[in-house]
């Protein structure tokens, strides 16, 4: 079975809102290869402005003016990191260089509401048991160059630290592509996921011979989504965006539970989306990011 992760192609452009209802949602197997994979929101919707201020749209080029530069998603965790995948330290040979925090639109032009806050990233902290092409650990922390001010558009969001809950529904945001062979969005779009029993996922995964999945869908360390129907997804240019639930005390926070990681088939019901488990590398997360506190 082989898994290659597939990029936002660099002459792809950003699919306009008024243009969102024209695609035709057909799928196709996508085949993946590490340290390139990114993924799409497939049947999704446009949020509120403040509906997810924790999100990040994370850039790869030399400034932040090229729309095709920006290709993974990431999640505020605090005033000065980044939480996303570890595949998400590449893209097209180059690094991540950008945080982009407090918008819905990918790129700003005049018609905005309000204008992007970007932050330099200045360091890369990838988790040390992510050694591609294995599959297992996608998760990193990346460090902003100034604490970031919050506010009613951006703030972090909350991490779940209990490895025995995993809510039967929740919602994966991102930027990337709304349909297989489709432009990416220009404004950030969400979808309800339905959360599948590993069982299931290591029907359409496990392989004797996939070295990359050794030791099949692992339930402490993975959490597998998708819907029922096929009819919702994630799946090119959303890597590392969150997988969360309203928080169940405070009003407009989320908690995350899990990162956008790697599938074989996008917006298919039988195999499902893998995202890294939070809960799992909380103690890690702690070391790295909250350290003086």
């Amino acid at each position: 079975m082989k898994f290659e992760y597939l990029p936002v192609p660099m002459d792809q452009k950003p699919l306009k809102n008024q243009e969102l209802l024209k695609l035709n949602d057909t799928h196709n197997l996508l085949k993946f290869w590490p340290t390139k994979f990114h993924s799409y929101v497939y049947g999704g919707i446009e949020p509120t402005l403040r509906e997810f201020p924790h999100m990040a749209l994370l850039g790869y080029g030399a400034s932040t003016m090229n729309a095709d530069d920006w290709r993974c998603g990431g999640s505020l965790i605090s005033e000065r990191w980044i939480l996303t995948a570890a595949h998400c330290q590449q893209s097209s040979g180059n690094m991540a260089r950008w945080a982009r925090l407090g918008v819905l639109a990918r790129v700003f032009n005049e018609s905005n509401v309000n204008r992007p806050k970007d932050y330099q990233i200045v360091e890369h902290v990838i988790h040390p048991d992510y050694k591609p092409p294995s599959l297992y650990n996608d998760i990193a922390l990346f460090r902003l160059e100034r604490d970031v001010e919050f506010s009613e558009e951006v703030r972090p969001i909350c991490l779940n630290s209990d490895p025995s809950l995993t809510p039967s529904k929740q919602i994966v945001t991102g930027w990337g592509r709304i349909s297989t062979a489709g432009p990416v969005s220009d404004t950030l779009l969400k979808v309800y996921l339905d959360i599948f029993p590993i069982k299931q996922c290591n029907e359409s995964y496990f392989s004797n011979n996939n070295s990359k999945l050794e030791f099949g869908i692992l339930p402490d360390s993975m959490i597998c989504a998708g819907s029922f129907d096929g009819k919702r997804d994630s799946c090119t240019g959303d890597s590392g965006g969150p997988l969360q639930v309203r928080h169940a005390d405070i009003a407009e926070m989320y908690t995350q539970y899990g990162i956008t990681s790697f599938r074989r088939f996008c917006g298919d019901k039988d195999t499902p989306g893998i995202y890294t488990r939070v809960a799992k590398y909380i103690s890690w997360i702690e070391k790295i990011a909250f350290l003086n506190n």
